[in-house]
């Protein structure tokens, strides 16, 4: 028999004859398929038009702040689309240092920064931090939101983000996902088109945007951006609507699960543009409310200290000095300008020259009392006072005391960040030294 012959063969070689036996045997034989040969002019790939927002510029004043306390997850250059429109719009931009250096900041560290640069700001952009926020960081942001200051979070899928320890505190959350769409897309099935979209600030001269590294938010007071039908998550099969961004807190806070928009040259695709522009606006019309907390955050760089008596010159200097280790030019001068930031330093025997803003603050000083609504008088004698009016978008911070050594001491409070133990109201402080 024909299959002898092989047997004392190895093994690997008898299997080898026997296959070949078995492929020719009856003339049977195999036909390789035709190859296929696809020319790189036979790709059809949709081809989506470049769009350009009109130019913003304005005067807007006010400052946004970026996050630079938590090794965030971005590179320079990266968002330079959306740092220069909100800039063209007026505002100015401080960062929190270095950010690599944060690196070596200690929690307790990163609290005190936030803490200080949000007092003067009037926004947030925060991408895609590497460290998570503590939870004494979030309530720093909790109280920002709630005097009306405008926050924009932002993660990515791609990025390794600790997103999620901030946004759940606003009822958030980023989940661990990818949106992919393999119907249509840009080239690639996670570059996700998005055509239906909420009626909002933001949303406004939207038709079409391409995000590139999408992934889904849950929560929020609704979703801004919808995905289609075709649209899935790699993680939630299921869900049949999904969203890439949404708003909360009243529309005071904006979240978004993809940063790729931002970078060129991504963002001249379709609306993205558009979709910067608006985001520009948001952050640059905040309606933040600054109250006597804020202190010395909120006081302008053009801010200038007044002495209302030869006597508290000193005061006055050590006060000018402590404002201008903020960066600010503070001059110490002994006419009023009305149109100008400004400290008043003095003793409650000089108290008639800042009467009006006393009074714009309810606090009446008669008969060696100091008397506010809320608060039981208060003598005078061993005391010390602030009182800040807001009035016409113009700070003026009074500081009073009964005589120089209480008013030294007040003085040091403030140099210390000490003053906010004796804060009564978001407009007055009171302190007795006796």
């Amino acid at each position: 028999m024909r299959i002898l012959w092989y047997i004392g063969l190895p093994a690997a070689v008898a299997a080898i004859v026997a296959l070949v036996l078995a492929l020719t045997a009856g003339g049977s034989s195999y036909d390789p398929p035709e190859r296929l040969s696809i020319g790189l002019e036979q790709l059809e790939l949709p081809t989506y038009e470049r769009r350009i927002a009109p130019v913003v510029v304005d005067d807007r004043d006010g400052v946004m702040v970026l996050d630079t306390l938590h090794f965030n997850q971005w590179f320079a250059g990266e968002l330079e689309p959306l740092l220069s429109k909100v800039t063209s719009r007026g505002y100015d931009i401080n960062f929190f240092g270095d950010r690599q250096a944060s690196r070596f900041l200690s929690d307790e560290q990163r609290v005190a920064e936030l803490d200080a640069g949000l007092r003067g700001a009037d926004s947030l952009l925060m991408v895609a931090p590497f460290f998570e926020y503590t939870t004494e960081e979030a309530a720093v942001v909790q109280r920002f939101v709630r005097k009306g200051g405008r926050v924009v979070l932002v993660g990515d899928p791609t990025r390794f983000r600790n997103v999620n320890q901030l946004a759940t505190v606003f009822g958030l959350n980023f989940e661990a996902d990818y949106l992919y769409n393999v119907v249509e897309h840009d080239a690639n099935f996670r570059n996700v088109v998005f055509r239906d979209f909420a009626d909002s600030q933001l949303t406004q001269g939207l038709d079409e945007i391409v995000l590139y590294t999408s992934g889904s938010i849950t929560g929020g007071t609704e979703p801004l951006v919808r995905a289609d039908g075709n649209t899935k998550s790699s993680t939630r099969e299921a869900v049949t609507v999904l969203s890439p961004m949404v708003i909360a807190e009243g529309g005071r806070l904006v979240a978004l699960n993809d940063s790729s928009f931002i970078e060129a040259p991504y963002d001249r695709v379709l609306d993205n543009d558009q979709l910067l522009s608006n985001l520009a606006d948001y952050l640059t019309t905040s309606e933040r409310v600054f109250d006597i907390d804020d202190v010395p955050g909120m006081l302008s760089d053009d801010v200038v200290v007044t002495a209302l008596d030869s006597t508290t010159i000193d005061s006055a200097t050590s006060v000018a000095g402590f404002l201008s280790t903020e960066g600010r030019r503070v001059p110490l001068e002994t006419i009023q300008r009305p149109t100008v930031d400004t400290v008043f330093v003095g003793l409650y025997e000089d108290a008639a020259a800042v009467d009006q803003h006393l009074r714009a603050v309810d606090v009446v000083l008669s008969d060696g009392v100091i008397r506010s609504p809320g608060t039981p008088p208060m003598s005078q004698f061993g005391s010390g006072l602030l009182a800040l009016d807001s009035r016409g978008g113009r700070n003026v911070l009074v500081v009073l005391a009964s005589t120089e050594f209480e008013l030294r001491i007040l003085v040091s409070l403030l140099e210390r960040d000490s003053f906010r133990l004796g804060l009564v109201s978001p407009t007055l402080g009171l302190y007795d030294f006796s």
